[in-house]
């Protein structure tokens, strides 16, 4: 898949599965949900979810969330693919973030790791 705005919804879930499949948990301590809001024609929400060493990413709000990032597609790939930097993009205020600082960036450290 190539993401952008012709992926829809679904299948930008999908790449992000495949893309985390193969991450190393074994350091992963305790539980941490990540909520991602994308905007946009193809955007929605999901959540990513780190416990007990493993990963589940489902198409749901998740109410008693850690963190929630809310962002463009276009920027969720860009971070994804390694293209931004996720703390540059914070900075110049391309991704919104709410809740736990320090959550957010065990989130970055897992995309770096995929």
């Amino acid at each position: 898949m190539t993401g952008g705005s012709t992926m829809t919804f679904e299948q930008i879930v999908a790449e992000l599965r495949d893309t985390l499949k193969n991450v190393d948990l074994s350091k992963v301590q305790g539980k941490s949900v990540f909520q991602i809001n994308l905007t946009g024609k193809d955007g929605g929400t999901f959540y990513i979810e780190l416990k007990d060493h493993t990963l589940s990413i489902e198409p749901y709000e998740y109410n008693s969330r850690d963190v929630a990032f809310t962002l463009s597609v276009k920027h969720f790939f860009q971070i994804l693919r390694g293209k931004m930097d996720p703390v540059l993009a914070f900075t110049f205020r391309k991704i919104k973030v709410e809740g736990n600082l320090r959550k957010a960036l065990e989130l970055k450290k897992l995309l770096k790791n995929s």
